[in-house]
């Protein structure tokens, strides 16, 4: 008598767990549709693709993802839902028409599933939401990227531990939608933020953001094309690396700022952009600088540092304004060895 035909749904489930180790993301998508058994099978392992960076980049009519191992992107055209993308190094796309979905509903389904699975911290997830002038309202834009960023925070709130992720970055259109996922990944996992505003530069309220967890457990922070208020401009002495942009300097802020970096014990560089500041008032508490001829350009230019240091360390602080484009000023930790003798003789101890 014949023997049964054996499928691969009868196979042990240490078979099954092997064969889904050999498949990438598109494929176990896949498979997830050949049967139910499949399906409950792969969620209930939830294999893990160990993916260390992801970029999610929303439009008004397309989400795209992109890995070290799979880019893929959905999109609405002419009515239908397509999918394209393309597998590790390859260069060729491949393409698909989805039945009955629409370009939301089947980008959400498939990124829950790899963020869903995702076991390892991720060093990297980038965010990007972007909004066009044009063929869709502003109005229209704005309720599919709330659905969207309502999906991608449910999908974190169903994980069975937070998303680990060391980098976190995010360009956003208005401040709200930093609070609609940020919160929900694991806080302390989180080691450096980059916070990008397109559109017209306005303030950023920081009031929530500093209220977190995980503004204890950061050690980076950039906020690009967003300006904070100089009133809160201690709250980023603490960080290794800080680059953020202030509308107005003020004397009494330079001076907070001296005395908090110094005394800082994390601080390594802070970049300070402002666009208003009474240069002359600002530099002229802290006394002449020293004066060092750089090589750039055809001339050559006279750029001016001052420093600071402390007795009970050997480090020391230098500060270096500049303009160009942008008016700013490089704070830095150096090596107390690092400051001139020259400087050294010509200024007291200060504090």
């Amino acid at each position: 008598m014949p023997s049964a035909e054996i499928t691969l749904t009868d196979m042990p489930d240490v078979i099954m767990k092997e064969v889904l180790n050999k498949l990438d993301f598109i494929s176990i998508l896949s498979l997830r549709k050949v049967a139910r058994s499949f399906r409950d099978f792969i969620d209930s392992n939830k294999p893990d693709f160990a993916i260390p960076e992801i970029c999610i980049e929303f439009q008004r009519d397309s989400i795209s993802v992109w890995t070290k191992i799979l880019n893929y992107r959905y999109f609405a055209e002419n009515g239908e839902c397509k999918l394209v993308y393309r597998k590790g190094g390859k260069i060729d796309l491949l393409s698909k028409t989805l039945q009955d979905y629409n370009f939301l509903n089947a980008a959400c389904r498939d990124l829950s599933i790899l963020l869903r699975f995702q076991k390892s911290p991720l060093s990297h997830l980038k965010l990007e939401t972007r909004f066009f002038i044009g063929k869709v309202s502003l109005e229209n834009q704005e309720e599919i990227l709330k659905q969207f960023l309502d999906n991608l925070k449910n999908m974190m709130i169903g994980r069975d531990h937070p998303l680990q992720v060391v980098k976190f970055s995010q360009s956003i259109y208005e401040e709200k939608q930093l609070m609609s996922f940020l919160p929900y990944i694991d806080q302390k996992a989180i080691k450096s933020l980059l916070i990008i505003h397109y559109g017209k530069k306005e303030e950023l309220d920081i009031g929530d953001l500093t209220d977190m967890e995980l503004w204890r457990n950061l050690e980076e922070i950039e906020i690009s094309n967003f300006y904070i208020t100089a009133e809160t401009l201690k709250k980023f002495t603490h960080f290794f690396k800080a680059e953020i942009t202030v509308k107005t300097l003020r004397l009494e802020d330079l001076a907070m700022l001296k005395v908090a970096l110094l005394n800082s014990p994390h601080f390594k560089r802070f970049t300070l952009y402002y666009e208003e500041g009474d240069d002359d008032e600002m530099f002229e508490q802290f006394g002449e600088p020293y004066i060092w001829r750089t090589e750039t350009g055809i001339w050559g230019r006279n750029q001016k540092i001052w420093y600071f240091w402390n007795r009970n360390t050997n480090s020391a602080l230098s500060m270096t304004p500049s303009r160009g484009f942008r008016t700013i000023i490089a704070f830095a930790r150096i090596p107390f060895s690092s400051i001139p003798g020259r400087y050294l003789m010509q200024h007291e101890l200060q504090f």
